[in-house]
């Protein structure tokens, strides 16, 4: 014995699904986009905030050390991670230079690179 679910297809039901269909084309369109987004951007290899890597550069090139290469990642909401190297004609110790970032905050995992100027 079979049983057949008939609906009728009122002014109500027909709206309903319209609105429905019309969410899930949305969903289905703006999440690639945001996911193509974030993508590149880890591509290219853009800075989360620039304004924290500002201060980066300008806490450790206080001392007369020079920032080299700085790169900083967004890990996860409200956590970065960075690489650093730099040169110095008196370099201090990797664990200095993060105790120093430490005051930045948002900073979840920094590795420093540090390498004595040459003289001359």
């Amino acid at each position: 014995m079979r049983t057949a679910i008939a609906m009728r297809h009122t002014p109500m039901t027909m709206t309903l699904a319209i609105t429905t269909t019309t969410i899930i084309i949305i969903i289905i369109i703006i999440t690639p986009i945001q996911l193509m987004r974030d993508s590149g951007r880890i591509l290219v290899d853009t800075v989360p905030d620039p304004k924290l890597a500002a201060a980066m550069r300008a806490t450790i090139e206080r001392d007369g050390s020079r920032v080299t290469d700085l790169h900083l990642w967004r890990v996860g909401p409200g956590h970065n991670a960075a690489v650093i190297s730099l040169v110095s004609a008196n370099p201090a110790s990797p664990e200095t230079y993060r105790h120093r970032l430490s005051n930045l905050g948002r900073l979840s995992h920094v590795t420093v690179e540090v390498e004595r100027a040459r003289p001359g």
